[in-house]
């Protein structure tokens, strides 16, 4: 049985459980023995509940799958996990502990091979695997991982979704056409409707969800070009810090970048009159400039420009800059850099 979400596979485990009905539930809660229940699912009158059947890589076969139950009484037996892991591998050893453990799987696997045979032609009679999906996911990819589980390798099988106008695909996304077919229904929850143009709707909304989160993704992965440009730089300059290269280089042009991202967001106005000098003088007070910087009269305004204040910081920058390897001497501050 397939659901769309844990809460609504513990809801349906509680009925279950209410009716006297033997079944295990996947929920990513017991992850070492999800592989077993997977396994072991297609025995006779098994009833297995699972979120998600995308990316669970176990087969399940119909009768039981011996190799899984081998693996288990071995585990039961007291072998080593690792070893267990190498019981089935075909590798050129000499190992003793493995040789031995491939001797022991292979009887237990022929053993089990053989008393589940009875098994698994009563499950064969029975129509063999029947999947039941509680409703239609988001995407068609897990629908179709969940409806590809039954009829395996030849072998018989059925599948069956069972949906309900309030259901969040159809209630969300249905839209109006699916909207008109159910208004026309009769009101009534016993009622059974099997029509393929719903099911086209279905398959349509599916499509648009698909699209959507197609779109999605894209974006991230734009954003993360975005990110990755900026990761390559650091890592760039940081190898070039530990390779010990030079990079006064390097700090003068981020300098000037931060001067004059700074000026051309305190001169973004049309008139120097409505530029903010309290900013700027924010920015590089005690650094470059003083308090009684950028403090002009209307004439000089008139012909001040934002090149001009952009060259004047740097040249102030500059000229700091020098006075501190000057003071430091130049091989220490290379280091200090």
């Amino acid at each position: 049985v397939g659901t769309v979400s844990i809460d609504k596979s513990e809801i349906l485990s509680a009925l279950l459980s209410k009716r006297g009905i033997p079944h295990n539930v996947l929920n990513a809660k017991l992850h070492a023995k999800e592989a077993e229940i997977v396994a072991q699912a297609g025995k006779f009158g098994a009833v297995t509940i699972s979120t998600n059947m995308a990316g669970r890589g176990t087969d399940i076969m119909l009768g039981g799958n011996p190799v899984y139950m081998a693996k288990a009484q071995l585990a039961r037996e007291g072998y080593d996990e690792e070893l267990i892991r190498l019981c089935d591998s075909f590798f050129d050893t000499e190992d003793e502990a493995i040789l031995d453990i491939r001797e022991k799987f292979a009887q237990l696997n022929a053993r089990y091979k053989d008393a589940i045979s009875k098994e698994v032609q009563k499950v064969k009679d029975a129509g063999g695997l029947y999947i039941i999906g509680s409703e239609r996911h988001e995407s068609r990819r897990v629908d179709n991982q969940l409806r590809g589980r039954s009829g395996r390798q030849g072998d018989p099988g059925a599948s069956m979704f069972f949906l309900s106008f309030e259901d969040d695909l159809l209630r969300l996304f249905g839209g109006e056409r699916l909207l008109r077919i159910a208004n026309s229904m009769p009101q009534s929850d016993e009622i059974v409707i099997n029509m393929r143009i719903m099911s086209n709707s279905i398959e349509n909304a599916q499509k648009g969800i698909e699209s959507r989160n197609f779109s999605r993704r894209k974006n991230v992965l734009m954003y993360d070009d975005v990110m990755n440009q900026q990761r390559s730089i650091i890592y760039k300059q940081r190898r070039e810090v530990l390779d010990g290269a030079d990079v006064q280089d390097t700090i003068k042009n981020m300098m000037d970048s931060w001067i004059t991202s700074s000026v051309e967001q305190a001169c973004s106005a049309d008139s120097p009159e409505d530029w903010n000098f309290d900013l700027i003088r924010e920015q590089f007070q005690g650094m470059f400039t003083t308090d009684r910087d950028f403090r002009y009269t209307p004439a000089q305004l008139d012909e001040l420009t934002a090149e001009f204040i952009t060259d004047l910081i740097r040249d102030r920058a500059l000229q700091r800059y020098a006075s501190q390897e000057a003071l430091f001497g130049s091989d220490m501050f290379r280091e200090v850099e």
